[in-house]
């Protein structure tokens, strides 16, 4: 078991626990690799409530996002069961179909305004992984980013009705006896910062009214480019 303040991966700033940039060995991946990838975070929205907790934590990234990396892999023993690592470090992830997903929950303490509560953060990683054909196909669509994600990557993140037509020459990534052919990833990182209650109210309306510090649900389209 992983010790709390390691489970979370978010570069930046020191925003939850940094991520380690250099190179994962294949030696530290659990199961079979599915690639490492470098992904760029931008931001999409913030939503902090009447409070604007967003707005008073001013470690998180709002305005340029940041860059991480980390090696995919897949579990020997179940084909739904993956990891994501970096450093050594692995998460628990989820495969369905071309869909990852992570989830972790840890404590960490941020500065807000005068005050520094601990908070509950709650970070979920969900990503496509996108084969060489899909990739051609979605950066010649208009509305996307032009890099090989789909312009309607949160619709298909749910959906997972990603394009698919062998007689086009379109297929999904698999495993070959070169490695799982995936060159792209993308998706959403969404933290959620749950305060404990330890900061005082704040104001929040002309005439004096207060209001609890809320959550804060930051998000992020991430955008990844196969390494290796």
């Amino acid at each position: 078991m992983l010790r709390k303040e390691l489970l979370f991966f978010v570069v930046s700033a020191g925003l939850l626990t940094a991520w380690a940039t250099s190179c994962t060995g294949d030696s530290e991946i659990p199961g079979e690799s599915m690639g490492l990838f470098r992904f760029h975070a931008s931001p999409l929205s913030f939503d902090g409530g009447v409070a604007r907790a967003c707005d008073r934590i001013s470690e998180l990234p709002k305005d340029q996002g940041f860059d991480f990396e980390g090696v995919f892999s897949q579990s020997r023993e179940s084909s739904e069961k993956a990891y994501f690592t970096i450093n050594g470090l692995s998460r628990d992830a989820s495969l369905t179909g071309q869909v990852l997903t992570s989830t972790v929950e840890a404590g960490r303490r941020f500065e807000v305004d005068d005050c520094v509560p601990e908070f509950t953060a709650e970070e979920t990683l969900e990503v496509a992984l996108i084969s060489e054909s899909q990739a051609r196909h979605y950066a010649a669509l208009d509305g996307g980013p032009g890099t090989g994600c789909p312009p309607d990557i949160e619709t298909l993140l749910g959906s997972g009705a990603f394009l698919v037509d062998p007689d086009a020459g379109i297929v999904a990534p698999s495993f070959t006896p070169e490695g799982f052919d995936a060159i792209h990833a993308c998706g959403l990182l969404i933290d959620i910062l749950r305060p404990n209650g330890e900061c005082p109210a704040f104001e929040t309306a002309p005439d004096g009214g207060t209001t609890p510090l809320d959550a804060c649900t930051a998000t992020y389209f991430v955008d990844g480019v196969r390494r290796q």
